[in-house]
């Protein structure tokens, strides 16, 4: 092989490695937006299913910390029973975000947490959320999350302050993300 063309091949080599490193900055910018929408677009109570958003890279993170959220407010005690108020939180309240943001964040952004980026080429992203909830009497599921993906189960359940809610879909859709693929795949978690 000749200098010159060792000259062009390393030139090339170059600029493919430059227009990798720029999809992956534009694929975690886009990894990072998605997510912001997400906990953007969660209905709040207490706080916990918005503190509760994961992203997981090539398996989906299945945790959740009851722990987290609001402490009910406290309205009255009177002989048998504690009366208590859940949820003064509305979508959009900055709270419990940020948590979830800063609990991510080193996944997605160099530099936090003294660390690189573990997105890489050809990582799948998924977008998690298992926090647990109670039934609704056999209306929904443990799953919280879950059955706020059904219009006909969300539209009486959900405070007025939490509507007009997007589902996770009508977000994934207004992103593209369905179509949106960098070496890898991208996917939601089926518990969602």
């Amino acid at each position: 092989m000749g200098r010159r063309t060792r000259r062009i091949e390393s030139t090339l080599d170059a600029w493919v490695d430059k227009a990798v490193d720029v999809s992956l900055k534009q694929f975690r910018a886009a990894v990072w937006a998605l997510f912001n929408e997400l906990l953007m677009q969660t209905p709040q109570g207490s706080g916990r299913a918005v503190a509760n958003w994961k992203i997981g890279l090539d398996a989906p993170d299945l945790s959740h910390d009851d722990t987290l959220g609001d402490e009910p407010e406290i309205l009255d005690t009177k002989a048998g029973g504690t009366y208590a108020r859940w949820g003064h939180r509305r979508k959009g309240d900055r709270k419990w975000i940020q948590h979830a943001l800063d609990e991510n964040r080193h996944l997605v952004e160099a530099g936090s947490r003294g660390s690189v980026s573990r997105i890489r080429s050809g990582t799948r992203v998924f977008f998690s959320n298992n926090v647990q909830g109670d039934t609704d009497h056999g209306e929904s599921d443990t799953n919280y999350l879950a059955s706020l993906q059904k219009p006909e189960y969300w539209a009486k359940k959900l405070r007025r302050v939490n509507r007009d809610y997007e589902t996770v879909a009508e977000t994934l859709i207004k992103f593209k993300w369905t179509s949106f693929k960098m070496g890898g795949s991208t996917f939601l978690n089926d518990h969602i």
